[in-house]
């Protein structure tokens, strides 16, 4: 779905604002839903002093722009409600110049499509998971570890600052500008069979894990059969039983309706899902100067927004899939934590010694 973001027309939009980043998590697709989210963080930066809306209004000759932000989840999800929040400040920041189109749910492809696609410039924005990156940046790969944060806060410090920092100015040499990090939020397993409290239950369960490595290797050392399979053909295969259960975030989960074909969630958080936020690095230095910072700071502004977003329609979401009657299990993580040591011990050279160990001296791990 295409949504272009005016600001006139958004602002209209006020009615509902005290939802904040609430959104709709019934699953079905909704622009209102996203667009009014987006008005009401336009509300909280009018208050809190917008970095990206506070900078003084460029001017170069009148010239207009429009360009393409792409992600593959739907307009309930927070990536949604965070490229509306991008699009606004953008839009606000350089005096309706530059004009931001979202495009969620696949339109323009699958994630390792949005990247090459960003590359070459077809699309201009991109928001997508860490992994398909590690190939060409291997200290992306410390990101798809198990277990690697603790929290959220633990996470930003380390995304926010040098490492992370280091790692995305990584994408510069692949014709792309890495402007800030958002996040899916922290992964849960499921499944159709059984409660899951201890490693030893998940035993023998085919798993959907992401077509990763790091996670396949996870997923088997905690005793399942890891299954990797495209996103889109997951919820048919959990439907028919030719798969047992996934691992993802709670909003995934109740956004795409999950509850119908999962009973049992067991609340490992064993990963933390950053998302670099992106773009085609010819196209942001073709851009009037005060036009890159507007996008720069709104990048990192928006990508606050969006985690804001992430972590209360995860708490959300888990009142949502009781509601609609899974079964939620809390578990003792360092359990779980134990036994994907031999996975860290696999991939510390390929990642990099050197970077796990700034890791860890953040984390206490």
């Amino acid at each position: 779905m295409k949504r272009v973001i005016a600001i006139a027309v958004m602002a209209a939009m006020t009615a509902g604002i005290l939802a904040g980043c609430g959104g709709s998590s019934s699953g079905s697709s909704s622009s209102t839903t996203a667009a009014a989210a987006t008005t009401a963080a336009a509300a909280e930066s009018s208050d809190s002093g917008s970095t990206a809306a506070a900078a003084q209004k460029p001017s170069d000759g009148g010239k207009t722009y429009t360009f393409k932000l792409a992600h593959v989840n739907n307009s309930d999800h927070p990536y949604t409600l965070g490229a509306n929040k991008f699009a606004e400040l953008v839009n606000e920041g350089t005096d309706g110049h530059v004009t931001i189109e979202v495009y969620d749910n696949g339109t323009l492809g699958n994630e390792n499509d949005i990247v090459e696609q960003v590359q070459m410039g077809s699309i201009d924005f991109g928001v997508v998971a860490s992994a398909p990156f590690a190939n060409t940046i291997p200290e992306m790969y410390a990101f798809d570890l198990p277990f690697l944060f603790k929290d959220r806060p633990t996470a930003y410090e380390v995304l926010d600052g040098d490492i992370g920092r280091s790692i995305l100015d990584k994408l510069d040499d692949q014709g792309m500008v890495g402007l800030s990090f958002w996040e899916n939020g922290f992964r849960d397993i499921s499944n159709s069979k059984r409660e899951v409290k201890t490693p030893e239950d998940l035993k023998g369960l085919k798993i959907r894990t992401m077509e990763n490595e790091i996670h396949i290797a996870s997923f088997n050392a905690m005793g399942a059969v890891a299954s990797p399979m495209a996103w889109s053909e997951v919820f048919t295969a959990l439907q028919q039983g030719t798969m047992d259960g996934l691992e993802n975030s709670p909003v995934i989960y109740s956004t795409n309706a999950l509850y119908e074909v999962q009973k049992y969630l067991t609340m490992t958080g064993h990963f933390y899902s950053p998302a670099p936020f992106f773009c085609n690095k010819d196209m942001l230095e073709s851009l009037p100067e005060d036009y890159q910072k507007v996008i720069r700071d709104a990048a990192v502004e928006a990508g606050t927004y969006e985690r804001q977003c992430h972590e209360k329609m995860d708490n959300d979401a888990i009142q949502i899939l009781k509601d609609n009657g899974m079964t939620i299990t809390e578990v003792d993580k360092e359990v779980w934590r134990k036994t994907c040591d031999p996975v860290y011990a696999q991939y510390r050279d390929k990642i990099g010694g050197d970077i796990l160990d700034q890791i860890s001296a953040i984390t206490g791990a």
